[in-house]
């Protein structure tokens, strides 16, 4: 899986004040080097020496997720974010109608489906947009926020295809490769926590929630849900005695999300749903208060801490995953490598291949390189040497990118 934020406050969106704006340049121009300022390659240099809440914003949409697993495309949450995304999405399928997006509601506070009247693949027929979320009145909800006089434009008005499913809380639900599971969690008019798994890699997604009871008993079922994520979305929106101030607000803290993701085994803590009236430097403080805090115990596993910002993209699963998919009435394979693909990528492809082989005698192998992003010389060698080592056995590269097909072809290797 692969991940793009697109939304990170919570409650209210919150764009950055020229205030915030001023003081970011001082703060910068102040910390210059020693260099040319007429300079502008070594101008873009510093500038990319910055940390990412001074040279940009951590943001100001509320919550939207993109998730990004083979074909398939899942969206976390329809905050303002939302409607970034689709301004995205028609540069693809999407403008022309033949888009197909799943979209998970974690509950329906307006801040997590506030962007969805201004989302325009919405706008074009042909596209197929699938609403899944726990709450009954889950359709009830998008209807109310775009009727008159709140909205021009009603959810009736809308093109395209639009589906709504109603989620059993507890039970699993399969979109392409990806397993879903959802937990309840402590939030006003309910909230609930996403796991994604898709074989490769393991995602939580876990805002608006509320962590009352510190005792492990209580903490138990959460983190059972966490285990092993390699990402864990977390919802970070008080700091630790706000969070104890503000109590049935339904919200956490950075601190205890360290706990709970230590206690998990989770590998990169992202923390999220900012309050809107944080600036980037009280996020700043708020990510370097919780890693302090984990360094105080040395006894149990650390895990990354990060600030989610806008734009940030996390591809979750290992270099060199492979998914294979048997296409009904085919006698070929397909293998989809995923993002970068380097000589441990053509190993583990080749392994795959050697299985299938012994399983039923493929007669051809189909490599869809479409999700590649990175082909190295170490993997164009690799790649070379095996289908060579498969002479007789066809194995056919579909659908690389630009530039795997430029590697590909420098390295002399285009026929």
């Amino acid at each position: 899986m692969k991940i793009k934020i697109w939304g990170v406050r919570g409650s209210i969106p919150s764009p950055l004040t020229t205030p915030e704006i001023e003081d970011k340049i001082r703060q910068a121009i102040l910390g210059l080097p020693n260099i040319d300022p007429h300079d502008e390659q070594a101008v873009e240099e510093y500038i990319a020496t910055l940390p990412q809440t001074l040279r940009g914003t951590a943001g100001g949409n509320t919550p939207c997720v993109e998730v990004r697993s083979g074909n398939d495309l899942i969206v976390l949450d329809a905050g303002s974010g939302f409607h970034d995304l689709g301004q995205e999405l028609l540069t693809s399928a999407f403008s022309r109608g033949e888009g197909e997006l799943h979209l998970l509601i974690s509950h329906l506070h307006w801040d997590h489906i506030q962007g969805f009247p201004m989302f325009m693949p919405a706008f074009v027929p042909g596209n197929r947009i699938t609403i899944y979320g726990c709450h009954k009145d889950l359709r009830t909800a998008f209807e109310l926020q775009q009727r008159a006089p709140m909205w021009p434009k009603s959810l009736a008005d809308m093109p395209a295809e639009i589906t709504f499913v109603q989620l059993t809380p507890g039970e699993s639900i399969t979109i392409g490769q990806v397993c879903i599971h959802s937990l309840l969690n402590n939030h006003p008019n309910q909230s609930y926590s996403y796991r994604l798994e898709d074989g490769h890699s393991v995602l939580v997604y876990a805002t608006d929630a509320e962590y009352k009871q510190l005792d492990m008993a209580t903490l138990m079922p959460y983190a059972r849900f966490f285990h092993n994520a390699d990402v864990l979305i977390f919802d970070a929106q008080y700091t630790l005695r706000e969070a104890w101030q503000r109590v049935d607000w339904g919200h956490s803290s950075a601190m205890i999300g360290v706990d709970l993701a230590r206690m998990a085994g989770v590998k990169k803590l992202l923390l999220f749903h900012y309050d809107p009236t944080y600036s980037d430097a009280e996020i700043e403080q708020i990510q370097a208060t919780a890693i302090a805090y984990q360094e105080q115990d040395t006894t149990r596993p650390i895990c990354d801490v990060v600030i989610a910002y806008e734009g940030m993209e996390i591809e979750l699963a290992a270099p060199g995953a492979v998914d294979v998919q048997f296409p009904v009435g085919s006698e070929a394979a397909v293998l989809t490598p995923t993002s970068v693909f380097d000589e441990q990528g053509v190993g583990q492809l080749a392994d795959q291949l050697a299985r299938l082989a012994e399983l039923d005698g493929q007669a051809i192998s189909i490599i869809d390189m479409s999700q590649v992003e990175t082909l190295t010389t170490a993997g164009l060698k690799s790649l070379v040497s095996l289908c060579r080592k498969r002479d007789g056995t066809p194995v056919v590269l579909a659908a690389p990118s630009e530039n795997v097909q430029k590697v590909i072809e420098l390295g002399g290797h285009a026929d």
